[in-house]
């Protein structure tokens, strides 16, 4: 069947924060169930994860703790939108982050939630990329004109007919979802493993705790830096989950072949041998290939669906023995710090090329390099 002809679910959540990796929760879902570009049966609740809402969110949403005092919890409301949703096609403003929210609510209550995807917010940056903001207030306008907000609490109430406006054009959306899910980053033989971003954020939720019960390390960075503490700790942080950057690499993912043909369903040979990955180190090759893109992803911009300013990615200033550093310079030895965590550690000006082999088709490694770019955007954009 092809996706236009499937079932769709536009939905939009309210959450208590930005990130469900650090704890944040979903307080209401909306969603309205689409039909041959039809709107049919809708879906909406709100969700009492018990936990507070930041008045800074509230200011955002205008839910209050008061309005989910009679709501269902979040087993009941997940199971309930599962029962709604059943196999249709997501669709989504800014999908990864409703998608990411709604897999750790499902995980609470022991389901998985992997859906197809389309992302109303990439579709519009390509559709119209001369609009001021790509908000949905904003876009939603340009395509209908002036229109009527009616659910205070929620941006659905654009989404169904926007969705007829200009939805038959979602077949150049294929690749809504960020790359960087189609990687494992822990995994046993079984088939059983645990998705690379969520390894990733777990080790850096770690480090959370290690730095907040490290004062004399907090001083000692703050000594040699320009940056408030806040700013040094999200430097921190965002290293920490670059730990792991080398396993964005097809060798190190057949290392489990199973699980990467599971993921990624390839249509063609890889053309790699087992001696491929068995000799693969994902610390060096990670130092390897960001010091390669460092140039064209970070300092470059060659940047998809993301409004950034000159300093997206700026580091800051840091004080040494040598003066006053550059961006690389200043990414150079956290980057060996945090590639070299099981004990290889190496210089970046040391290491020796790493690229894939010549009889490998080009498009897997053009698949890599889309993950480890999707993944640095995302870290900056969390921390």
């Amino acid at each position: 069947m092809r996706n236009a002809d499937r079932r769709c679910v536009a939905l939009d959540v309210e959450t208590t924060g930005l990130s469900p990796w650090f704890g944040h929760r979903i307080i209401e879902i909306g969603a309205v169930a689409m039909e041959n570009g039809r709107p049919g049966r809708e879906f909406h609740s709100l969700v009492n994860p018990a936990v507070p809402i930041p008045r800074s969110a509230t200011r955002i949403h205008g839910i209050t703790n008061d309005m989910l005092a009679d709501a269902p919890g979040p087993a009941a409301a997940m199971q309930s939108f599962h029962d709604f949703f059943g196999d249709s096609v997501l669709v989504a403003h800014n999908a990864p982050f409703d998608i990411g929210f709604l897999q750790a609510e499902m995980s609470r209550i022991g389901r998985g939630f992997n859906p197809p995807s389309r992302c109303t917010l990439r579709l519009a940056r390509r559709l119209y990329p001369d609009l001021r903001n790509f908000r949905l207030e904003t876009v939603a306008r340009h395509v209908l004109g002036p229109c009527r907000k009616t659910q205070p609490a929620t941006g659905l109430w654009m989404m169904p007919a926007w969705w007829r406006g200009f939805g038959w054009r979602w077949s150049t959306m294929n690749d809504s979802v960020p790359a960087y899910y189609l990687y494992w980053g822990k995994a046993c033989k079984d088939g059983s493993y645990h998705l690379l971003p969520y390894h990733c954020l777990d080790v850096a939720a770690v480090a959370k705790i290690w730095w907040n019960e490290s004062p004399t390390i907090q001083k000692a960075f703050s000594e040699k830096s320009v940056l408030s503490a806040n700013q040094i700790q999200a430097w921190v942080l965002f290293f920490t989950a670059l730990h792991d950057i080398g396993k964005f690499d097809i060798r190190f993912q057949r290392k489990i072949p199973e699980i990467w043909a599971s993921l990624h369903c390839p249509s063609e040979s890889t053309q790699l041998s087992t001696a491929d990955s068995k000799g693969f180190h994902h610390g060096t090759a990670g130092l390897y290939w960001v010091s390669l893109e460092f140039d064209e992803i970070v300092m470059g911009r060659e940047i998809d669906n993301f409004e950034i300013e000159d300093n997206f990615f700026d580091f800051g200033e840091l004080e040494s023995d040598e003066g006053i550093t550059s961006n690389w310079q200043a990414w150079k030895p956290w980057l060996e710090a945090v590639t070299g965590h099981h004990g290889n550690l190496i210089k970046a000006e040391n290491i020796q090329s790493t690229p894939l082999p010549s009889d490998c088709p080009k498009r897997y490694q053009s698949i890599d390099k889309a993950a480890r770019k999707s993944w640095l955007l995302t870290l900056e954009t969390l921390f």
